[in-house]
């Protein structure tokens, strides 16, 4: 170690111990390495969620919904007396729990059966809302992409 001074353990002398405290100046472990610190896995704050405000007609009450719920309502209103099936939505979404979350606002939401064909054939659901009702206000824009 030419140019270092060291001590009895052979560490240079600005080497930082975290027993030691924490002094300006000190270097750390990543210093050393020449890496950059960690990022963060746990991110300080979650992300916002989506909302939407809708109102019920014909009594013009409204309704503040979030998440998950925000979004099957959108698709839902959107989709009008058609309805949505799982097949027509994004792989993954949990199409009942949405629809749980709804009912569980007062929302009513019907289902039919529909048998569909094709090398995996079987019934579906149409998803429908019966509650008349229509967006005030969407915030799609708080989450992320």
């Amino acid at each position: 170690m030419s140019g270092l001074q060291t001590t009895h353990a052979n560490l240079p002398l600005n080497f930082h111990n975290p027993s030691q405290g924490s002094e300006k100046g000190k270097q750390t472990m990543h210093d050393i390495a020449g890496h950059a610190a960690p990022a963060k896995s746990n991110p300080t704050s979650a992300p916002k969620k989506s909302t939407v405000t809708v109102r019920i007609e014909p009594d013009g009450r409204t309704k503040r919904l979030a998440g998950r719920a925000a979004w099957m309502a959108r698709v839902l209103i959107k989709a009008g007396a058609r309805g949505v099936t799982t097949v027509e939505l994004p792989a993954g979404i949990r199409v009942s729990h949405a629809v749980y979350l709804l009912r569980r606002e007062g929302f009513v939401i019907s289902m039919q059966r529909e048998a569909h064909g094709g090398e995996f054939s079987g019934v579906h659901g149409r998803f429908r809302i019966e509650t008349p009702c229509s967006i005030l206000e969407d915030a799609t824009s708080l989450v992320g992409a």
